[in-house]
């Protein structure tokens, strides 16, 4: 697992948008003390790894996590690695959810690719 650990002080600006904003009980204004940006390597879920970013920060004792290209795609962990696994948890469940909910065109076909 390689991971991106950048110190910042003031994390919300890189949130992006109210959804994540609500998700954490935050209002416009308030901050968030730590945050990191992770790469989570999706190997177990692909034949070959996939990587994508998450902001992960801790909230009052627990680890939260946000995967921005993802949109709902949130979670949390009592520790930092319980973080991780619940991290690729989330992102497999998001991409199993969002290719099983996918309405194909009949002029169109469904691919798959490894990345």
């Amino acid at each position: 697992m390689k991971l991106l650990i950048p110190q910042m002080s003031r994390g919300d600006r890189f949130l992006g948008n109210e959804e994540r904003r609500s998700f954490l009980g935050m209002k416009r204004g308030d901050h968030i003390s730590y945050f990191s940006i992770i790469i989570v390597k999706l190997g177990k879920y692909f034949e070959n790894n996939m990587k994508i970013k998450a902001l992960i920060w801790q909230e009052d004792g627990i680890w939260c996590g946000s995967v921005p290209a993802l949109p709902g795609c949130h979670t949390w962990g009592e520790s930092y690695e319980q973080l991780l696994e619940m991290l690729q948890d989330a992102v497999q469940g998001w991409l199993e959810v969002a290719s099983q909910e996918t309405e194909i065109e009949a002029e169109k076909e469904l691919v798959e690719l490894s990345l």
